[in-house]
């Protein structure tokens, strides 16, 4: 039997701690191969952990139809606390965009991180530790996918991968 073709049960965790949710952030993170779509009002220096800057530049190195977006309420969070992810965008800004959320979207405060259509972490509210976990489950992920791709469609290019200036 293919690795594809077999059923995986699906995991589906709650998370009611800082330290829950961090884990469970690294728990995804290294399973993705395809896509990565993170939400959220800012990141701080955990997402420039050389353990997660090297999860997310595997995926974006791995082939130029893979994709990562992140989308943010301040996208200038990137440029203050992730040095080694803003590095990763110019290294590759073919598969990376960073989009900031417009007015219409300002009212989310739900982060969401979605790797491969298949496992997320979602974090019920920002300044709430309660989320959920979910592995090998692309029904539950399906509706977080839905609400990833309103809120990209709600923002407008936040980074670039290149600095313009004399």
């Amino acid at each position: 039997m293919h690795e594809e073709e077999e059923s995986t049960a699906a995991i589906r965790r709650p998370l009611s701690s800082e330290s829950d949710h961090q884990l469970a952030l690294d728990e995804v993170l290294l399973r993705a191969r395809r896509h990565v779509f993170i939400f959220d009002r800012s990141l701080d220096t955990r997402w420039d952990s050389p353990q997660r800057v090297a999860c997310l530049r595997r995926l974006c190195l791995g082939s130029p139809t893979h994709l990562l977006r992140i989308a943010l309420h301040d996208p200038e969070s990137m440029v203050r606390n992730t040095p080694r992810l803003r590095t990763l965008l110019a290294q590759c800004a073919h598969v990376m965009a960073v989009h900031k959320t417009r007015d219409e979207a300002r009212r989310a405060e739900d982060p969401l991180v979605i790797v491969d259509g298949r496992h997320f972490v979602h974090r019920f509210h920002a300044d709430l530790p309660r989320g959920l976990l979910a592995i090998d489950d692309p029904e539950s992920a399906q509706s977080r996918i839905q609400r990833f791709d309103q809120i990209w469609a709600a923002s407008d290019p936040g980074l670039s991968g290149t600095t313009l200036g004399l």
